[in-house]
Order: structure tokens, then C-alpha cells, then sequence
């Protein structure tokens, strides 16, 4: 194979001395270099730890929001109980907070599942902050109860109709409603049972949009919906939309 031979160069005088002081630059400046270094070094290790920690405390929009919700919903619920005992009602029945199933598409607490919990969790915690105050557990509890209810809108619910899909695809549209207000009455038995209802917003619709209907112009199991509740014992109030 062809080779070469390395080639030497002979520096000259200018040149060796621009290399020298080169050299001797390098020599100087190689602490400052190394302090440099290990102060980005020392600073990037600070981002990191800090970045650590601010996964570690980090929460979904979702979870911010609903702890927000449920705080508000307990001290309106002390602040309700603080009305009641300050202004007597001739019914006898005090002041309470009542969040309500919205529609499907306006977010949390329009499901009956995450209304329950709404109202469940923030007597929790309204339980907790009279505790902190001098209650003992169970009367704590019993105001709880009392001051944080659920409003139950029949119309609201039967909007969920719109995302009701078919498990078998040719179920006709009679067959699809039926199953629908099968889910209708499982949810009003739901909610019954939970212990959170406190109001109930009566109207009626195809469940395609909003249209306060008055009952019985629609499509919903209203009748059924409203006597199950009254078999149950359910004495809060009713209006209707």
C-alpha cells in the first residue's frame, strides 16, 4: 500500500513564541474554566432537585378544581348552618347548600356518580372544620348532613340520552329509549340512596337538548322517577321547571 511520511514543520521564532504564550494563556485561565464549569455544574443540579419537587406537587386541572369545589362547598354549607341557627324559619327547616347536576357537557358534578361525590366529600370536610371548632364527631356530621344537599334536575339527567350509545347495533330508536330510562330509574335509585338529595327540579325532554319541558310532554320516566322517591320516604322539595 502507498504510505507517506509524516512531515515535520520547523516553527519559526514568531510562531513558537505565539505558541508559548498560548500555553501559558491555557496554564491561567484553566482554574477559571473549572470554576465556571462546576458553577453550571452546581446550578443545573438546583434546576433539577427544584423540578423534582415540582412533579411531586403537581396536580391535573381536575384535581385543582375539584378540591377548590369541595372547600367552597363546605364553608357555604357552615355558613348555611350559621343562617339557620341565626334566623329561625317557621317551616322549621334551615338553610342549605344544593349543588346541582348540570348539563352533560358543562362539566363536573353532571353526572349523578360525581354529584353524590361533590356533596359526600364536602360534608366531609365540613364535618372536619366543625371537629377543628369544638363539635364533637357526631353532631359535626348531623349539620353536615343537614347544610349540604344535592339538587336533582330530572332534565339534566335525561340530556345524558344524547351520549346513551347502543350495545347492540340494531337496537331500534323505541328499544334505545327504553334502555335509556332503564339507566334513567337506576340513577333516581342511586341518588335516593345515597342520602344526598335535598331538592328535585321536575322536567321533562326528548333528552336531545334543553327544552323545560313541563312533565309529561317528553319522553322521560318522570312519573315513575317522582313515585319511587315518594315511596322512599323522600320529604325534601320539589318544583317544577
Amino acid at each position: 500500500p502507498n504510505t507517506r511520511e509524516p512531515v515535520y514543520k520547523d516553527f519559526t521564532n514568531t510562531e513558537l513564541e505565539y505558541l508559548k504564550k498560548t500555553k501559558e494563556h491555557l496554564e491561567k485561565t484553566k482554574g477559571v474554566y473549572e470554576k465556571y464549569k462546576e458553577e453550571a455544574l452546581k446550578k443545573a443540579e438546583l434546576e433539577l432537585e427544584k423540578f423534582k419537587e415540582q412533579q411531586q406537587n403537581l396536580i391535573t386541572e381536575k384535581e385543582y378544581a375539584l378540591t377548590k369545589s369541595l372547600d367552597s362547598f363546605s364553608q357555604l354549607g357552615i355558613d348555611a348552618m350559621r343562617a339557620s341557627d341565626a334566623n329561625k324559619l317557621e317551616s322549621g327547616k334551615g338553610v342549605y347548600v344544593a349543588p346541582e347536576n348540570i348539563f352533560p357537557q358543562m362539566g363536573y358534578g353532571s353526572h349523578p356518580d360525581e354529584l353524590i361525590q361533590l356533596v359526600n366529600q364536602s360534608r366531609d370536610i365540613m364535618a372536619q372544620k366543625l371537629i377543628q371548632q369544638g363539635y364533637n364527631r357526631e353532631q359535626a356530621k348531623a349539620e353536615a348532613k343537614e347544610h349540604i344537599k344535592a339538587t336533582f334536575d330530572t332534565e339534566h339527567m335525561g340530556m345524558w340520552f344524547q351520549h346513551f350509545k347502543r350495545d347492540n347495533p340494531n337496537l331500534s330508536e323505541a328499544d334505545r329509549r327504553k334502555e335509556f330510562n332503564k339507566w334513567f330509574m337506576k340513577q333516581v335509585e342511586k341518588l335516593e340512596k345515597s342520602g344526598v338529595l335535598g331538592h328535585v327540579h321536575i322536567a321533562d325532554s326528548y333528552g336531545y337538548g334543553h327544552g323545560n319541558m313541563v312533565a309529561g310532554e317528553g319522553m322521560l320516566p318522570l312519573r315513575d322517577a317522582i313515585e319511587y322517591l315518594k315511596k322512599k320516604g323522600y320529604s325534601g322539595t320539589m318544583m317544577s321547571e
